[in-house]
């Protein structure tokens, strides 16, 4: 798969391939931008849907997670409800 040809993603991985997949879209030029879909198998954590989007996405867009620097107010756990 040629990542740099695309400008945004969807990848659907198993927890094992996480830290692989992770470097081939950094070294890509995209970042994680939400995590979805979110399956677990026995309790257990089994899958998830993540959402890259291309670096150059992130800057036209004003996207950065930090742009304005941290903020605690700003800042939620995750809560499947």
């Amino acid at each position: 798969m040629n990542l740099k040809a695309h400008e945004n993603s969807l990848l659907s991985t198993r927890e094992f391939r996480y830290n692989r997949l992770g470097k081939v879209v950094r070294d890509a030029g995209f970042q994680v931008f939400d995590i979805v879909d979110i399956s677990y198998y026995d309790d257990r954590f089994a899958l998830a849907d993540m959402v890259f989007l291309n670096l150059k996405t992130i800057k036209d867009h004003n996207l950065g997670i930090y742009k304005d620097g941290f903020d605690i107010k700003k800042w939620a756990a995750y809560n499947p409800g």
